[in-house]
């Protein structure tokens, strides 16, 4: 195997190593990602993973009842907890001055389930769990409740697709910028791929999706501040920039630009400033990470 060979396979490899990892470090820190908590009860710590997005149900979407009845499960797991211990659920919508709702939850084994009230399309709740045991109770996480954001069901047929045109345009990207840095001519071929991936993915398969979870199609500069909507775009023109001053001459310091801008750009968590349901106008909007 030549020299070139065994660095051609090197550059994949780092490549996809990369993008696994940014692609994980995105998926762990999301603010509509589930979020691992912990808490400590009778001396005993115990861990689970609590909801923080929650699909709109169909019958409740399909007969317009989106603020009350219908209620959606909010479920989750805690492995080996006490059969006699119990759950609370406290939610209200968030940024309001409701008064805390009581929720009780139901459960099976070791997987709880609590009824909350479904909120419009983006709408928000705050919740807290208060745990009793023996008589005590803690409320571990009541300082900092948790956000659950509500949105309508995205079909498997434009999720699958979207993921995975996301995917390969940032392993495109970093291969063009690891091309790039060798000073090796197939970059802007990589760089061409990268526009083509990341315009499917992100710029067709995006807003259809979006459209499904929110009910808008673009929710970015010029109509408003979703922060996943402009990322996307600000790194199509950079990379568009890119293919077109590399037509004629190579500028590899550009290419190595566009894919660590890339980088830096995705690692913003997926979501943050999304839309969310303003209870005051009844619009949806985009509002800051809470």
């Amino acid at each position: 195997m030549s020299k070139k060979t065994l660095q051609h396979i090197s550059i994949w490899v780092i490549a996809i190593v990369i993008t696994i990892g940014a692609v994980f470090f995105q998926r762990m820190t999301g603010p509509t990602n589930p979020k691992s908590v912990s808490f400590t009860l009778n001396g005993k710590e115990y861990k689970t993973r609590l909801p923080r997005s929650l699909v709109i149900p169909k019958e409740a979407a399909q007969h317009g009842e989106q603020r009350k009845g219908h209620p959606s499960g909010l479920i989750f797991k805690i492995a080996d907890f006490p059969e006699n211990a119990f759950i609370t659920v406290y939610a209200k919508r968030f940024r309001t001055n409701d008064e805390w709702s009581f929720i009780t939850t139901g459960r099976r084994e070791n997987v709880f389930i609590a009824a909350l009230p479904v909120q419009p399309i983006a709408g928000k709740l705050s919740y807290y769990l208060t745990i009793s045991y023996k008589g005590k109770s803690i409320d571990p996480f009541k300082d900092e409740p948790l956000v659950i954001r509500y949105r309508g069901d995205v079909p498997a047929w434009i999720m699958v697709p979207h993921i995975f045109f996301v995917f390969l345009a940032m392993l495109f990207s970093t291969l063009a910028g690891i091309f790039a840095l060798y000073k090796r001519e197939n970059f802007i071929r990589y760089a061409k791929l990268t526009l083509a991936t990341l315009f499917v993915g992100g710029l067709i398969l995006g807003p259809i999706m979006q459209k499904f979870a929110f009910d808008v199609f673009w929710a970015g500069w010029p109509f408003g501040s979703d922060l996943t909507d402009n990322k996307t775009l600000v790194v199509f023109v950079f990379w568009l920039i890119v293919a077109l001053i590399n037509r004629t001459k190579r500028r590899y310091i550009w290419g190595i630009i566009a894919a660590i801008f890339m980088l830096l750009i995705y690692s913003i968590p997926h979501s943050t400033m999304g839309s969310e349901y303003d209870h005051k106008t009844g619009k949806v909007i985009t509002a800051p990470r809470e």
